[in-house]
């Protein structure tokens, strides 16, 4: 799996899943208060604005260092879960486990424009909101990218997308795929989206209202929880044109 501005949906399906086998559930009010220490790291942001290679750069341990210094110890070992799939597959917050052995601690992919595409415009509505609540002190990465820097990568990401699809196959996702599974929706009672994070960004003020409205989110989560922090960070490049991350800003609780 590539990673390079962000992996598709398909990527994250393959990558990201509920730990299970040897998991625990995540700790939760007294325990953590407790132990004062992050059992949650959310990664979140727009489509396209890099949340995946974040991820992939935390796990290889090559973030700057400015930015791992501020980041749980151990997240690097912590598994993974795509936090939209909670409105998307219907998947319960309470089945989401964490490791025992990676320190009982879980990294959270979450798009903030998943919820917009679906009709629920107020994230408290998430299902995926009380996973939010369930840590007594997390780490959240809001990775926020400029409107023209996220356009770039959003529509690079798209074009190596359709690439390495042949005219066949993009000819029946759009014929046979794509209307069967909408039809099959009801039967399998998932909700289906509305409108593509295309048509949201064509909208020129759109994205400065949704980063306003995540950032009010935000502080409802960390509020009045001992040692959480919010981190801003962009996507950029380094010297030899690697993609990397630069720290903007910071709150703590």
């Amino acid at each position: 799996m590539s990673f390079t501005t962000s992996a598709t949906s398909g990527d994250w399906k393959r990558a990201v899943r509920p730990a299970a086998a040897n998991g625990s559930r995540l700790p939760t009010g007294p325990d953590i208060a407790e132990a004062h220490t992050a059992r949650m790291l959310l990664v979140a942001g727009p489509s396209g604005a890099g949340k995946s290679t974040f991820i992939e750069l935390l796990t290889k341990r090559q973030l700057p260092a400015e930015i791992s210094a501020e980041l749980p110890r151990g997240a690097d070992r912590w598994p993974q879960f795509e936090a939209n799939n909670c409105l998307k597959d219907r998947v319960h917050p309470e089945t989401v486990q964490a490791d025992k052995a990676s320190g009982s601690g879980i990294v959270l992919h979450y798009d903030i424009v998943f919820t917009h595409r679906y009709g629920i415009h107020e994230y408290e509505r998430d299902p995926a909101a009380a996973l939010f609540a369930r840590d007594g002190c997390p780490v959240i990465v809001f990775v926020k990218p400029r409107r023209d820097r996220l356009i770039r990568q959003f529509e690079s990401r798209l074009k190596r997308h359709l690439s390495r699809k042949s005219p066949a196959s993009r000819l029946w996702a759009r014929y046979v795929r794509h209307p069967m599974r909408r039809a099959a929706a009801p039967l399998r009672r998932r909700p289906q989206p509305l409108v593509t994070a295309s048509v949201l960004y064509d909208d020129h003020d759109w994205l400065g209202r949704c980063y306003q409205q995540w950032d009010a989110f935000m502080r409802t989560i960390v509020r009045d929880k001992p040692r959480s922090k919010v981190l801003y960070v962009e996507p950029c490049c380094d010297d030899v044109s690697s993609a990397t991350f630069r720290l903007i800003g910071s709150t703590a609780v």
